[in-house]
């Protein structure tokens, strides 16, 4: 199992010599090749762990061309809901998305070595639950304060049990009487609780049948903050990071080798020449609606990889060209760390994508404070619904361009005279929205700003505490946006928007 850059400390899976074999034996048997010749697996027990994120993860064993197919996974490999022997019974319980996923993989963790994906299952990490902030204890949970996840692993535990007992139940019930293989104590609410975090934090897009899916060797690639990303053709991609694998007899290398050199590598290129020129964006995963509102997403330059989707499989193609020895990345998205934290555990170094939210409630009264109520009262009125504001302001890191325009509209529609340039805040407003952002801050209920924050999580890993610590470099992160958001604002620099504002109407 690849560990994040950042990451997460949950149990590595079955990484015996044993387990590594058996896993590599179960992809190639369920139709996973990859080509020995251009990457190697790399897992924490290897001698070049140290070049890889976390001690586990893939690398460029030779040059790799641009438009190189460096694997192909047969879509016979890959664990869906749709795809699950138990599809039916898992739809007539009503269950669908992470929780329909995180039902499937959990029924076939409960047939133990009696599952068509026992070897993948066995290789998954243990404890991931209580990785994720909602797996936190009180204490780890309460320096969330603050920050975007603030409130949300609470959230994500009552959804958790709700589902289990509305509809897990049932299901379980029902198959435990159709199905004598199953191990009822391996299907108990922490279970559920554990596959949906695996499902959380390594699903991807697969296709129409499949929808989001666990996909062996897919889930293989660290993640690398705004270098890259995983896209497929049609739909697009991105999840996390595991595996690792010794090779096995000398004739099975060749015959996996030979299958990528032949029919398939030229399918698979002509394909990726026609298609390359036209970047495919990123479906960024989005925090659930019980996590927050942070999401940011940019174009795909940079990506090292691209999952193409060839029918029956789906073929991973380099992006770019990439020296021998350097670590083949993925991507989750180009999305916010308070995402990162709450999907997958970790939360990077530095994000350039990282996002706080204000209540446009606080801006407003920041307007009424400085320009009088009854001014913000007549703006309001002339807006006629006031349903045309955001219920929350987007602050993203600030570049040379200026503000965004989003956000100096919102400001103008409450408290700009028609008089003054629309495209520029005045210094009258710029105090209003530095009261509104400093009034953000103050919510992290913590001195010393993001440098204090900083400290505190070094601190935290000196102890041995990784979840305090992911807590504090989240609020860092997003302080020091709000941090230079303050700066902006009390200088007067950045005070035009960055592209022509649209009317709000």
């Amino acid at each position: 199992m690849a560990r994040r850059s950042g990451g997460c400390n949950a149990d590595d899976g079955d990484w015996t010599e044993g387990g590594m074999m058996r896993l590599e034996r179960w992809l190639v048997g369920a139709g996973v090749r990859w080509d020995r010749r251009a990457v190697e697996l790399v897992d924490a027990g290897s001698p070049r762990a140290a070049l890889v994120a976390g001690g586990a993860g893939v690398l460029a064993a030779a040059d790799l061309l641009e438009g190189q197919v460096i694997a192909r996974i047969s879509k016979r490999a890959v664990l869906s809901a749709a795809g699950s022997p138990h599809a039916e019974a898992i739809n007539e319980a009503e269950l669908d998305g992470n929780a329909a996923l995180a039902a499937a993989l959990m029924l076939e963790a409960a047939k133990r070595g009696r599952s068509a994906w026992a070897g993948y299952i066995d290789s998954l990490p243990r404890g991931m639950a209580a990785e994720l902030p909602s797996g936190w204890c009180e204490q780890d949970v309460a320096l969330l304060a603050g920050t975007e996840l603030a409130g949300a692993p609470d959230a994500d535990r009552e959804e958790c049990a709700q589902e289990y007992h509305e509809h897990i139940v049932p299901l379980v019930t029902r198959l435990l009487a159709e199905e004598p293989a199953l191990d009822p104590s391996l299907l108990r609410q922490e279970h559920y609780a554990e596959a949906l975090a695996l499902v959380t934090s390594r699903q991807f897009h697969v296709d129409d049948f499949h929808g989001h899916a666990m996909v062996p060797f897919g889930d293989i690639l660290n993640h690398k903050t705004a270098r890259l990303n995983v896209d497929l053709q049609e739909a697009v991609v991105s999840r996390p990071a595991c595996e690792g694998g010794e090779e096995d007899s000398e004739e099975d290398e060749e015959s996996v080798e030979d299958e990528l050199d032949g029919e398939d590598r030229a399918t698979a290129e002509a394909e990726e020449r026609r298609n390359h020129s036209a970047a495919v964006g990123s479906l960024v995963p989005s925090l659930s609606a019980r996590a927050g509102r942070s999401t940011r997403a940019s174009g795909a330059a940079g990506m090292d990889v691209t999952f193409v989707d060839v029918g029956d499989a789906l073929q991973v193609v380099t992006h770019r060209s990439l020296r021998r020895g350097l670590e083949v990345f993925n991507c989750y998205g180009e999305i916010a760390s308070g995402t990162l934290l709450h999907d997958y555990g970790f939360v990077p170094d530095a994000n350039p994508f990282d996002i706080v939210n204000i209540e446009t409630s606080d801006l407003i009264e920041a307007c009424a404070e400085e320009f009088g109520p009854r001014l913000v009262r007549a703006r309001l009125r002339a807006l006629g619904d006031v349903s045309a504001l955001p219920e929350y302001i987007e602050l993203g890191r600030l570049d040379e361009a200026g503000l965004p325009a989003e956000t100096v509209g919102v400001v103008k529609a409450l408290c700009g005279d028609s008089d003054e340039r629309c495209d520029e805040l005045s210094r009258g407003e710029r105090r209003a929205l530095a009261a509104s952002v400093a009034e953000r801050e103050s919510a992290y209920g913590r001195s010393g700003g993001a440098a204090g924050d900083r400290r505190r999580a070094i601190a935290a890993l000196d102890c041995g505490n990784v979840h305090a610590a992911q807590a504090f470099r989240l609020a860092a992160a997003e302080r020091s946006v709000l941090e230079t958001w303050m700066d902006v604002l009390n200088t007067g620099g950045g005070a035009g928007a960055k592209r022509k504002r649209r009317a709000i109407t």
